[in-house]
């Protein structure tokens, strides 16, 4: 074995690369986006481009078997996932367990995908670009809001709409000011309850 053999093997295996500019040099794999690699053009990977505007995971997957989104023999879809940890509650609500983003959200798959969209596009079809899909099952009357939202794991999607980012806050804000205006209407009535046992006692 020749030196520089014997320094190849005590380094270990050398990282794969590609030749990106077609000059016959193999460069290394990027992993990372950068100002001239844009990213897989895959919807929610993230990963840099390794060929054909896919990464290297799907540029693979289409290489083996004709489509980058084809999965291992081993591997379920997202929706099944979802299901196989889906509880239905009285309200109608499929709640899902297990995994949330910091948002309250379920997520699934990796790189992780939020539960109600994936069930969305499942059932009903594409969200529209720039439309955020809204809760109708959500109600502050019952619900603290934020990540303790008991309705954000909700994937059915009967209870599901996609809305404009403006409608989303508007509907937000209403509900918060309905929440408000009950609070304040059974604090009142708890009041008048509680002033007329006194006013029988005094009697």
């Amino acid at each position: 074995m020749t030196q520089d053999r014997r320094r190849s093997h005590r380094r270990g295996p050398r990282r794969p690369g590609h030749d990106a500019r077609g000059d016959g040099v193999m460069r290394p794999i990027p992993t990372r986006k950068t100002p001239t690699n844009p990213g897989c053009s895959i919807e929610c990977c993230g990963r840099s481009v390794y060929a054909r505007g896919w990464c290297m995971k799907h540029y693979q997957r289409w290489n083996h078997h004709g489509d980058p989104l084809a999965l291992r023999p081993n591997q379920k879809p997202l929706i099944a996932l979802l299901l196989a940890r889906m509880e239905v509650n009285p309200d109608g609500c499929w709640i899902v367990t297990g995994r949330r983003d910091n948002a309250g959200y379920s997520v699934v798959g990796k790189p992780s995908r939020r539960g109600h969209r994936v069930s969305y596009e499942h059932f009903v079809g594409p969200i529209p670009e720039g439309l955020h899909i809204d809760h109708l099952c959500h109600s502050y009357s019952d619900c603290p809001g934020g990540d303790r939202c008991p309705h954000r794991p909700c994937i059915n999607p009967d209870h599901l709409e996609p809305v404009t980012t403006q409608e989303n806050i508007r509907r937000g804000l209403l509900a918060r000011q309905r929440a408000a205006v009950g609070a304040e209407r059974r604090s009142l009535a708890a009041f008048l309850v509680r002033s007329e046992g006194e006013v029988r006692n005094a009697r």
